[in-house]
């Protein structure tokens, strides 16, 4: 195993969630964050790094299919102002 409790045990759902309250109050982030959360926010972030693919998302967070990595890739607003500009400069003015 990976992870174990304090005496080398299986890591229960009870203990896990002990201790990630402790550790989410320790942090002082909100009582509604869990665990999953931050993965999801890791992910998105990964999605919106410049020139990563989805290959690489998909080794990054784990997932076997592209379907389950493109949710992450969302669009955002800098990106969108970022292709614009890139268009702006690629084509001519008439």
């Amino acid at each position: 195993m990976l992870f174990t409790g304090p005496r080398g045990e299986p890591i229960t759902r009870a203990l896990l969630s002990s201790e990630w309250k402790a550790a989410r109050q320790a942090a002082g982030a909100p009582e509604g964050l869990r665990i999953h959360d931050l993965r999801h926010h890791a992910a998105r972030l990964t999605a919106r790094m410049p020139g990563i693919t989805t290959k690489e998302l998909m080794a990054r967070i784990g997932h076997a299919s592209p379907r389950a990595a493109l949710i992450y890739q969302h669009a955002t607003e800098q990106r969108n102002r970022e292709v614009a500009a890139y268009l702006d400069e690629a084509i001519p003015e008439p």
